[in-house]
């Protein structure tokens, strides 16, 4: 009998580079799934936004102006009782005209006299009252020598012609020649006194000024009055003290 020979069929190999595809094609798409999950390791923090304010930061300025007076004024008020509104009125018409004869009689000449409108004091008391404003020029008391004295007698012309009136007087009050521009000039100092200290403060935060963001005057106040208690005018000068508060716009520096 013979043996039939059967042949183990060999089995069919493949190119080896064929072989390593399945394993190849996995770690490709595993390692496009991880670069799609995995972080940027440099944009970890989102950017910052354009449109973020700038910092700010504010500071107080104080200047003070010291200008000569030019005028000076004096009020007095009138007020006169009747048994009628009408009859109290009239009074204060002839009261006008009193009070520019004592002024004659003085040899008191002001560069402006004016009279307030009449006002009702009181609907119960049938009183009307007005006020008197007289204003005289401070050239003739600027000399050093001789301008103190002679504003003193000046002074008691005055006082005694209140009293002639039987008025009560209010002054002496002290203006420059042009309240609005020293007024402003105080403000403008006091503005640029506000610098230093916001610089001080930007480099502090380590940023530099931008520019100015708002100016906000907190107070102008003058010493025209006789008798304030920390800085009394004089008869060579008064002053405009002038407070701002400044706020700036800053850039952060690296």
């Amino acid at each position: 009998m013979l043996n039939r020979c059967t042949k183990t069929p060999t089995p069919r190999t493949w190119p080896r580079w064929m072989a390593r595809l399945p394993l190849w094609g996995s770690c490709v798409l595993v390692g496009v799934l991880a670069l799609a999950v995995a972080p940027d390791p440099v944009n970890t923090l989102p950017a910052p936004s354009a449109d973020a304010p700038n910092p700010l930061v504010s500071s107080t300025g104080t200047a003070t102006i010291f200008v000569p007076p030019s005028s000076v004024q004096f009020a007095m008020r009138y007020e006169s009782k009747g048994t009628t509104f009408e009859e109290a009125m009239t009074a204060t018409e002839k009261f006008r005209d009193k009070v520019r004869a004592a002024f004659d009689e003085k040899q008191l000449k002001p560069t402006d006299l004016t009279f307030s409108g009449a006002s009702v004091v009181d609907i119960n008391q049938k009183s009307v009252a007005l006020t008197v404003h007289s204003v005289f020029p401070m050239a003739p008391y600027a000399r050093q020598d001789t301008g103190p004295m002679e504003f003193a007698k000046f002074c008691d012309t005055m006082t005694t012609l209140a009293q002639t009136l039987s008025l009560p007087i209010e002054g002496p009050l002290l203006k420059p020649e042009d309240e609005s521009t020293t007024a402003d000039s105080a403000v403008n100092t006091a503005a640029e006194n506000a610098y230093a200290p916001a610089a001080a403060a930007a480099t502090a935060l380590h940023c530099a000024i931008a520019s100015v963001d708002s100016i906000e005057i907190q107070s102008i106040e003058w010493n025209t009055k006789t008798g304030t208690p920390e800085s009394p005018p004089t008869l060579r000068e008064i002053s405009c003290q002038a407070k701002v508060k400044v706020t700036y716009l800053l850039n952060p520096q690296p």
